[in-house]
């Protein structure tokens, strides 16, 4: 369901080339020694560095793509508390790419990284709880990753805590606070990819789905209080945010 191409086109490096004329050779000699400062600050010990290389090894960013080599600059980055690498490790090992699926193994990078506050590692954290993937099924586990991917505003978490809410999985049954996750979702657009990039579905689509079905289950009491949480939710975020 992660989506490992989408999930790690974030990690690539890209080197920006100008397309015409003398300043070509420039830029592609500028590129290369860019190359080579970033793999001497890997070998350095550079953290991020040693990110940014591994991406581009996965990627095949200027560099040969090599997957063992992808795995052992993100490994060395994680090792030393690099949350991108942990959660890139994560969905290496979940997909097999360079080294064998392991999910056990994925799933305590991703917990490493989860714990760091990265917010789609919380909200994989929190599928892999609700799944039993790498970890033991325990909703409550799944309930309290989602919500602290959905506090920072990811869709699919709060869609899935919003079912749960719906459901009573992990949380007391709360209509209204499934209404306002659902709401909440409805209002992320971001364009997720689903089901190993087959499908693509967005956020506001699926939750606007849902919000219709639990209309259908509510009193115009329970709307109102579902709407008016929202209302509240979404204001606190904007003065978070300074907005």
């Amino acid at each position: 369901m992660w989506g490992m191409k989408s999930a790690l086109s974030g990690l690539l490096l890209c080197f920006v080339l100008a397309s015409c004329g003398e300043e070509k050779s420039v830029k592609a000699e500028e590129a290369v020694e860019t190359e080579k400062t970033i793999q001497e600050l890997a070998e350095q010990g550079d953290a991020n560095a040693q990110y940014n290389l591994g991406g581009m090894y996965f990627g095949g960013e200027g560099v040969p793509k090599d997957y063992t080599e992808a795995v052992k600059w993100f490994r060395k980055a994680a090792e030393q508390g690099n949350a991108e690498s942990q959660y890139a490790l994560f969905l290496i090992y979940f997909h097999g790419d360079g080294v064998p699926k392991d999910s056990t193994e994925g799933t305590k990078w991703l917990r490493m990284a989860a714990h760091q506050g990265l917010t789609d590692a919380q909200y994989c954290l929190g599928l892999a709880y609700f799944n039993g993937d790498g970890v033991p099924k325990d909703y409550a586990e799944a309930a309290g990753w989602y919500h602290q991917a959905a506090e920072k505003g990811h869709g699919f978490a709060q869609n899935n805590l919003a079912t749960m809410y719906r459901l009573g999985d992990g949380v007391p049954e709360d209509y209204t606070k499934a209404y306002m996750f659902y709401n909440l979702a409805a209002v992320n657009t971001k364009a997720e990819m689903i089901n190993n990039l087959a499908d693509a579905i967005t956020d506001k689509e699926l939750s606007k789905t849902n919000i219709k079905d639990m209309k259908k289950r509510m009193t115009k009491e329970q709307i109102a209080e579902g709407q008016k949480l929202t209302r509240e939710w979404l204001e606190r975020k904007a003065k978070e945010n300074g907005e």
